[in-house]
């Protein structure tokens, strides 16, 4: 794509973007009405419009920030390729010259018509992710996908990914959109869930062993919970506090859910998972004296199932 047909067709989209109108919701109401009173449609727009008012730039960057939505109609035009940064920063001025009408829809059914503010352009381009363009093989494997909409909505949440993927990384990617057929919410659930757990690899892992290391870690993390649930029917939370104890930062429920996905993804791209059996550990708090053994009951707690992260 040359810098001109990438300019004229992008910025037709975003154009028709802002015409057809973006909702403001609940909350961003009630930052407009919690920040700035309860401003009549004109005064709005007239805050919106005045590039010399710093105070507006917090509820610029509320209103103009692009949501998925907004990407998926976008991503036709890119099908996971990405744009050059002198094509970005052309973009950007044509926008800023253009000024495209824009349509606010307050959630009381007002509307506001204004000029797209030149402040807000640069921001909401650069979180779009024009520029990152995806691995030739995570493209042509979303490509499979029957559904349009949904392959951009897959492509965007890889473009919205904090991590450029490469190595084992697209190759557990590409699995798993091979392996995968599935369209419904469970698939974008572990998408998600992938995407996330990537963020901490390296592209030369093993990544079902990274994965099951994660498992462990979590079923760790569980442990460490019900251990302190378990001590603390026995002590109040003062006294384990005294003592050094700290409660787990732990969510079960998370948690487990977490290791039920990577159940999920180990058993469909790699054939096989690792099932964790519950630690049975014996130490007790009752078996000290407080006064006497409170270094040997620290010890202890740090040498049993406090170890991993917090997920």
């Amino acid at each position: 794509m040359n810098i001109h047909a990438a300019i004229e067709t992008l910025a037709g989209i975003i154009e028709e973007i802002f015409h057809s109108g973006l909702e403001l919701d609940a909350d961003v109401r009630h930052f407009i009405r919690s920040t700035f009173s309860d401003l009549s449609t004109v005064e709005l727009a007239a805050l919106l419009a005045d590039p010399q008012n710093g105070d507006a730039d917090t509820l610029r960057e509320l209103i103009f920030f692009p949501d998925e939505s907004m990407q998926i109609q976008i991503e036709p035009a890119l099908e996971g390729s990405g744009i050059t940064p002198e094509q970005q920063v052309a973009l950007i001025r044509h926008l800023c010259r253009n000024q495209p009408e824009t349509r606010l829809i307050l959630p009381e059914g007002q509307r506001i018509v204004l000029r797209l503010p030149e402040s807000a352009v640069e921001p909401f381009i650069q979180r779009l992710h024009l520029t990152r363009s995806l691995a030739p093989q995570l493209r042509q494997a979303v490509s499979s996908f029957a559904e349009k909409e949904f392959r951009n909505l897959v492509l965007v949440k890889l473009r919205n990914a904090r991590t450029l993927h490469a190595g084992t990384q697209v190759r557990l990617l590409t699995d798993f959109f091979k392996k995968f057929r599935s369209q419904g919410p469970d698939f974008i659930e572990l998408l998600s869930f992938l995407l996330e757990f990537l963020e901490l690899t390296r592209p030369d892992q093993d990544m079902y062993e990274a994965l099951v290391n994660r498992k462990r870690a979590y079923f760790r993390n569980l442990q460490k919970a019900r251990f302190f649930e378990k001590q603390l029917r026995r002590n109040n939370i003062e006294t384990l506090i005294m003592l050094g104890v700290r409660p787990p930062n732990v969510h079960p429920e998370q948690t487990r859910l977490k290791m039920d996905l990577i159940d999920d993804i180990c058993r469909t791209v790699f054939g096989r998972t690792e099932y964790l059996a519950p630690i049975h550990d014996s130490i007790d708090m009752g078996e000290f004296d407080e006064d006497q053994d409170v270094s040997e009951m620290i010890r202890r707690l740090s040498d049993g199932p406090f170890s991993g992260f917090s997920c």
